[in-house]
């Protein structure tokens, strides 16, 4: 009786967290950092790109934007 009560809910709790956390996770992964693609550069540039919002944010990127960029 202890076997297939414990194989039971704990199958379901795995079950029910694996896919829910897996989606999750991966959501947040491909909007932060797309799978890796042909070239290393594009995977150099998002973490860029998201310095890049962060100074615009602070307001630090308003010279650099005005520049040559």
């Amino acid at each position: 009786m202890d076997m297939p009560k414990k194989t039971g809910p704990w199958k379901k709790n795995e079950n029910n967290l694996s896919p829910s956390s897996e989606s999750r996770q991966k959501r947040v992964r491909d909007v932060e950092f797309p799978p890796p693609r042909k070239n290393s550069s594009e995977l150099l540039q998002i973490p860029a790109t998201n310095k890049q919002r962060q100074r615009k944010r602070n307001g630090l990127f308003k010279h650099l934007s005005e520049g040559p960029l």
